[in-house]
């Protein structure tokens, strides 16, 4: 699931994948604490995994991470790849994970 957090000033709705991605819908959990779990990336090992200093390697995916926010709060669709996972997909205000 992708946290409401993810893009400021857009409300997005938790959804599921269908058909490798073509079909996007709504989905709510029910019976949880809808509380996402956050993890905070340590750009120095990341940065030792990809040969780059922590600077260099935070200034990247901080501009991943703005660029992917931009698209979707200009309202455009977004499919990105998630390396060894699947590809995030964001349709219309339903994100969603189509894993591999």
């Amino acid at each position: 699931m992708v946290g409401k957090d993810f893009v400021s000033a857009v409300k997005l709705n938790t959804g599921i994948s269908c058909n490798g991605g073509t079909v996007v819908r709504p989905h709510a959990v029910k019976g949880a604490s809808g509380i996402i779990p956050k993890v905070k990336i340590n750009y120095v090992e990341v940065g030792l995994f990809c040969g780059y200093e922590k600077d260099d390697c935070r200034r990247a995916c901080e501009d991943i991470f703005r660029k992917l926010s931009d698209k979707v709060r200009s309202g455009s669709g977004l499919v990105q790849e998630i390396p060894m996972v699947g590809r995030l997909i964001i349709k219309g205000s339903v994100a969603a994970v189509d894993f591999n």
